[in-house]
């Protein structure tokens, strides 16, 4: 692409609308048409095992289902489990640079989007297509390296292969392009020149975290395309929603979820009319059973009403009560009148008080979910383990031969197996440790300290040590072999 062809698309950008939203029920009042529109939330989730039961509260509070969502900062690994969200396809970024790494992305499988994870230094990318019309670039950038050299040209190199028609950038990039004199970010100059140079304009520099534009939306687009900026407190940072025209090949997505309802009392009324003597004049059973089915059926669909839903009212997870989705809606409100009475001390403390309560609703109402789910499969250990997959997103697929045939030497392959086996509870034991930020001997002396009123169910097993292993050597017998007899 010339210099030229660069300005022509430039000059055919369509105007970007951008706003700041106080409320989830404002969001599709600013999109043009959710309907007609490519919708994409992106959040920098900062944890996804620790925000996304808020993020999918805030998500039930919306008027519309996104198309697609997009956490950046997820802090995942390889061993992470996958995660599920009803009508969303699930992907996840497989290459880390620290612990904070991790893009995931969710979709409508309708949009039949292909993603791929293309080499990238210094960031986390997934590249995503729906069609050869749209791509969106994806990306999280760590901060916690300065020079941005390596990461431009990884930019430059995937920016010089996108062929659709229209290409948004969005994430991430901890790099701040207010253009702020008092307060300027070293690294926007040559970040701005690099996707300028390829047609891409801002499509916001309102603030996403503090008093920073750090989560960018870049735009290479000739259709109508409207951004908002929502500030939630998931995070830290700003949640932004984005719609952009779907295209004149895309095939309008329709809501086809609906509720039926049946008027019980309208039936009975029509039974308690039914004048059954023609059932009695059959000589046949069967086909009196069978007319007599006929006229129950006919009755319920005469008095069964059908409706849409609307998004609003399709609860993304069985946990989530329409009690709990008025709350944040309450909280969202109190946030707003914080906002507008800064200095006041008394309603920044209701809301904090009203937040944490949300907060811990929201555990709490999860928890007694899991709680009824294990109950009611006691006694089935298929359905319990189906449940314990369900709860702890065990559910990921993984290649039972990945261990032996990382190796043709058979001898190599069974040590590898062997290796894999005999630092597995180790690995598992560091990550739980890593994950409540804490020593062997800080958990053992906070279980060691609450024996006394630990739940009779649970229980708790001392690390052993040599001098443990050395005493039962000892006090087996030498003069028989210990075991089984056979």
């Amino acid at each position: 692409m010339d210099n030229i062809d660069i300005f022509n698309d430039i000059d055919k950008t369509e105007l970007v609308l951008n706003a700041v939203v106080d409320h989830p029920d404002q969001c599709v009042n600013f999109l043009e048409n959710a309907n007609n529109q490519y919708t994409i939330v992106c959040q920098n989730i900062r944890s996804v095992q620790k925000n996304i039961n808020s993020f999918i509260v805030f998500l039930s509070s919306l008027n519309f289902l996104p198309d697609i969502i997009i956490f950046t900062e997820c802090r995942i690994n390889e061993d992470s489990p996958d995660l599920t969200l009803p009508n969303y396809s699930f992907y996840s970024s497989k290459k880390y640079i620290n612990q904070n790494d991790g893009i995931i992305v969710f979709s409508k499988p309708e949009l039949h989007i292909t993603i791929e994870e293309p080499n990238f230094k210094d960031a986390n990318c997934l590249l995503l297509h729906i069609g050869n019309k749209l791509s969106i670039i994806a990306i999280y950038r760590t901060p916690s390296i300065r020079k941005i050299d390596r990461f431009c040209h990884s930019l430059e190199t995937i920016l010089q292969t996108i062929k659709s028609e229209s290409c948004i950038m969005v994430g991430d990039y901890n790099i701040d392009i207010r253009n702020d004199e008092n307060d300027p970010d070293p690294l926007a100059t040559d970040y701005l020149d690099l996707t300028g140079h390829y047609g891409f304009i801002p499509g916001h520099k309102l603030p996403t975290r503090g008093l920073r534009c750090l989560d960018h939306v870049m735009i290479n687009s000739k259709k109508s395309t409207q951004i908002l900026i929502y500030d939630s407190d998931i995070t830290d940072h700003r949640t932004i929603i984005l719609g952009i025209d779907r295209l004149a090949h895309a095939t309008n997505i329709t809501n086809n979820r609906t509720s039926s309802k049946i008027n019980y009392q309208g039936i009975v009324c029509d039974l308690e009319k039914f004048n059954p003597t023609n059932l009695y004049a059959h000589t046949d059973i069967t086909i009196a059973v069978q007319d007599f089915t006929k006229i129950i059926t006919e009755l319920i669909t005469k008095h069964t009403t059908t409706k849409l839903m609307k998004n609003r009212e399709v609860l993304l997870k069985p946990w989530i009560t329409p009690n709990l989705l008025k709350c944040i809606r309450k909280k969202s409100a109190l946030q707003l009148l914080m906002k507008k009475n800064p200095k006041d001390g008394k309603i920044h403390e209701t809301y904090k008080n009203y937040r944490n309560t949300c907060i811990n609703l929201i555990h709490d109402l999860k928890m007694k979910y899991e709680e009824n789910l294990l109950k009611a499969a006691h006694g089935d250990s298929k359905q319990t383990w189906k449940c314990i997959k369900s709860i702890c997103n065990l559910n990921k697929k993984t290649n039972k031969n990945s261990l032996i045939n990382e190796s043709d030497n058979g001898s190599d392959a069974v040590n590898n197996v062997n290796r894999y086996f005999t630092s597995v509870g180790k690995d598992l034991a560091d990550n739980i440790l890593s994950s409540l930020s804490m020593t062997q001997k800080e958990l053992v002396s906070l279980v060691s300290s609450s024996l006394t009123s630990t739940p009779v169910n649970s229980f708790f097993i001392s690390p052993t040590d040599t001098y443990e292993i050395t005493k039962i050597i000892t006090s087996l017998k030498a003069a028989s072999a210990p075991g089984e007899s056979v």
